[in-house]
């Protein structure tokens, strides 16, 4: 059987679940009977095929260290296999983090509770606005602003830390 090019994804299902999608294949082809990738030449590690059409999904969770990493993908026929061309996968380091957070407003209301405005500041000085937002009686603000600004560096690490180029 020739080689022939996979198409890959990389989908992000949640923040800690990376998977790589293939396109599925097409109904009147050659059906694979397993599917499989490996990352840097290694070990083929196995892949989930399933689906109609039927497609493959293999998870990446393993790798997990910052670094520079080529995939590469088959499937395997009764006789034969089609191998992907190499793609390349990088996770970065985590550089993207708040390193200041305030509430820049929290004027009280009539009625009870504040409007409050948070700003973020992430390592290269670019500012995150959260809010203006009420905040109710009795809430305690800094502990609100801490957990947004947890929330806003997981996101912004998770923007920044997967990667697949061609």
């Amino acid at each position: 059987m020739s080689l022939f090019a996979l198409a890959f994804a990389l989908f992000v299902a949640s923040a800690n679940a990376r998977t790589l999608h293939a396109e599925p294949v097409d109904a009147g082809a050659l059906q694979p009977i397993a599917a499989d990738f490996r990352v840097d030449g290694g070990a083929w590690q196995p892949c989930v095929l399933g689906g109609a059409p039927l497609a493959m999904a293999c998870p990446l969770d393993a790798i997990t260290t910052p670094g520079y990493y080529v995939l590469t993908a088959r499937y395997v026929y009764v006789e034969g296999e089609a191998i992907s061309k190499p793609y390349n996968y990088v996770i970065n380091a985590v550089s993207m983090s708040i390193v200041s957070s305030f509430n820049q407003d929290a004027h009280a209301q009539a009625a009870g509770g504040a409007y409050v405005t948070e700003l973020h500041t992430d390592t290269s000085g670019k500012v995150y606005t959260v809010g203006p937002y009420l905040a109710p009686q009795g809430l305690d603000v800094p502990a609100r602003v801490a957990a947004n600004a947890a929330a806003l560096a997981l996101s912004l690490a998770d923007a920044e830390a997967d990667q697949v180029t061609r």
